[in-house]
């Protein structure tokens, strides 16, 4: 009996683990891309402006 349980339920279990997945690799593009917007947006050292 528990064999077939496990043979049904299966499907439901691979489904479950695609869908992780899914969600881990766009969470994992969404925090490449917010370090890269960061970095972007860093201000730059400007040397100070000399009086004529």
């Amino acid at each position: 009996p528990i064999i077939k349980e496990h043979r049904d339920s299966r499907p439901l279990v691979d489904k479950l683990v695609e869908a992780g997945n899914a969600c881990d690799d766009m969470v994992q593009a969404e925090r490449s891309n917010a370090l890269r917007r960061r970095s972007n947006v860093t201000p730059l050292k400007r040397s100070p402006l000399t009086g004529n």
